[in-house]
């Protein structure tokens, strides 16, 4: 699975590197094109915007990954 952190600003994080919304959709899309059963966990504490995991949860989908899953940090 994808791992992508959010954080308090509302900036995407994939591997530890802070990418921007085009980035994310295209890392996504490669992921997706490289195993097509890959999901996403979004990381996210909570002081994080849900507007950022919501802009997420789309575009994975809209590269066809169907995985998707929250998770939470104190």
């Amino acid at each position: 699975a994808i791992m992508v952190s959010l954080g308090r600003d509302g900036r995407f994080e994939i591997d530890g590197v802070t990418v921007d919304e085009a980035e994310l959709a295209k890392r996504l899309c490669v992921a997706q094109k490289r195993d097509a059963q890959s999901g996403v966990n979004i990381r996210a504490d909570a002081e994080a915007m849900m507007g950022s995991a919501v802009k997420v949860m789309e575009l994975a989908r809209s590269c066809g990954l169907r995985k998707l899953n929250i998770l939470h940090s104190r």
